[in-house]
């Protein structure tokens, strides 16, 4: 239960001893399992020992990050708890002298792990393993640069700007160096906000125009005190001063950021003010303290709101020039929950076009592939739409009757130049392909009941989903398709 073992603890599932094993054999299971919002990565080893457990050698190494062995619930907030669909059977050999197994997790505080029906058997089994990983993934729903300390903060934002234009469904921002000469300072009509900690507190503000933003409109803002714009009346990140990327990815509103540790309440400190002027809103923090030292260390930026378009510009004056090494982090997001966002350049990074995140497509299976047995249940997952907005998805199966390549090779590269740049194919020849049609959902599963003249037998699949040419994010890949991982299929009559 990494959902709630403390980070850095390592807990075990360790066998009874039992008769040192003859010749190699095999040890199968069942897992599920869940990435947690925050980022976390839990890792699972898999491990024997021939002595007793006075020794132990490592013999694979599982986590539960999106695409790992054990993730087969994606991310999610809430402790993950598998439906039935959601299992998958792992195994490997074990060698000659084995007398104890051990499962010995690395807790990153991050979510829940499950084991069921862990087996031994002589010789291999009927049994599937992962090759490779799908294609693609990708992070658009935030964009957000996180510094080092202030002194790395101040030497790439004084004097510049950043734009998010709202396109309706998103946003796509602009870097803009020498951005700063757009800032407005307040006039003496500007209200200077009132909060119940200046420290770490928040406001709510009601502008006399609500504000177009991606899905509907912000009839208010909150204001954080630690240099937090969102949309709405619950503020994101509320009372936290120590920025993580992972923490904006965990909160749910659209905000904006210019995130550290700031002190309106501080002796020396000037006002957080807001200001109508037009169509325009303004959010100053005005020589704002900030904690670190050398003091007074103060800071001025500037949140500019266009009521009418929901554009949203941050316009950094002067960062705070103290000598903290604790993070800044800025930038925007999208409403939503997602994964950990990377840390990118904010100068080289735009334009940049926020959206949904993209899970790279992923080919599971739960049961074994015992020849004249029970079916197995195939899943296809994360499969793109086949236009945006479409609400439709079009699956697809490749076969191979020769050993998969572990390595794999580009899908835009001679000999493959399928126009699939950045996919890698992993099946040794193309023998046969299944085409499974329109189908309404981005999860496809389907059963194969194994039924061969003779076993043992090994071929690899591989899924693949079609979708229009040039259609996703920046008209990339114009064959259409995006690969999953691959599956080796081992076929026996046990």
């Amino acid at each position: 239960n990494f959902f709630s073992i403390t980070a850095g603890n390592q807990p075990t599932l360790t066998s009874p001893e039992f008769a040192p094993l003859v010749g190699t054999n095999f040890v199968g299971f069942d897992a599920a399992g869940a990435a947690y919002t925050g980022g976390e990565i839990d890792q699972l080893v898999f491990e024997t020992s021939n002595d007793g457990g006075l020794t132990w050698a490592s013999i694979a190494t599982m986590d539960n990050s999106v695409g790992g062995q054990l993730n087969t619930g994606g991310i999610t907030g809430s402790n993950f708890v598998p439906t039935a669909a959601q299992w998958v059977s792992l195994g490997f050999p074990v060698a000659a002298g084995t007398n104890r197994l051990r499962f010995r997790g690395i807790s990153d505080f991050g979510n829940s792990v499950f084991l069921d029906n862990v087996n031994i058997t002589p010789g291999l089994p009927a049994y599937h393993a992962t090759v490779g990983s799908g294609c693609y993934d990708e992070f658009n729903s935030a964009l957000v640069q996180e510094f080092a300390g202030s002194p790395a903060a101040k030497a790439v934002l004084d004097g510049n700007s950043l734009l998010f234009v709202n396109t309706g469904n998103a946003y796509t921002a602009f870097w803009a160096a020498g951005g700063g000469t757009g800032y407005v300072a307040p006039t003496g009509g500007a209200t200077t906000l009132t909060f119940a900690d200046d420290d770490d507190g928040e406001v709510t503000i009601t502008p006399s125009i609500a504000t177009p933003i991606p899905g509907g409109t912000a009839a208010t803002w909150t204001v954080s005190v630690n240099g937090i714009l969102t949309a709405g009346n619950a503020a994101n990140n509320l009372g936290d001063f120590t920025p993580t990327r992972a923490e904006v990815a965990s909160a749910a509103g659209l905000a904006f950021y210019t995130w550290r540790d700031w002190n309106a309440g501080e002796s020396g400190s000037g006002p957080v003010q807001t200001e109508e002027v037009g169509n325009m809103l303004y959010i100053t923090w005005n020589g704002v303290e900030a904690y670190g030292t050398p003091s007074p260390n103060v800071g001025t930026f500037q949140f500019q709101v266009d009521m009418s378009t929901g554009h949203v510009r941050i316009v950094w004056v002067s960062f705070e020039t103290s000598t903290s090494v604790n993070p800044v982090i800025v930038g925007g997001t999208l409403a939503g929950v997602s994964a950990t966002p990377p840390s990118s350049d904010l100068t080289l990074a735009t334009p940049f076009t926020m959206g949904n995140d993209v899970v790279a497509m992923a080919l599971s299976a739960v049961g074994a592939p015992i020849n004249n047995g029970p079916a197995v249940n195939y899943t296809i997952s994360n499969l793109p739409e086949t236009a945006p907005g479409s609400g439709q998805y079009n699956p697809l199966l490749v076969f191979s009757f020769t050993a998969s390549i572990p390595g794999g090779y580009d899908l835009d590269t001679t000999p493959f130049q399928f126009g699939i740049p950045g996919c890698n194919g992993y099946l040794g020849s193309f023998d046969a392909f299944v085409n499974f049609g329109v189908t309404g959902t981005s999860s496809f599963t389907f059963p194969i009941a194994w039924s061969i003249p003779g076993a043992p037998l090994q071929i690899s699949m591989q899924a693949l989903g079609a979708f229009t040419p040039g259609s996703l994010a920046n008209g990339q890949n114009s064959a259409g398709l995006v690969v999953s991982n691959a599956l080796d299929v081992y076929i026996e009559n046990f």
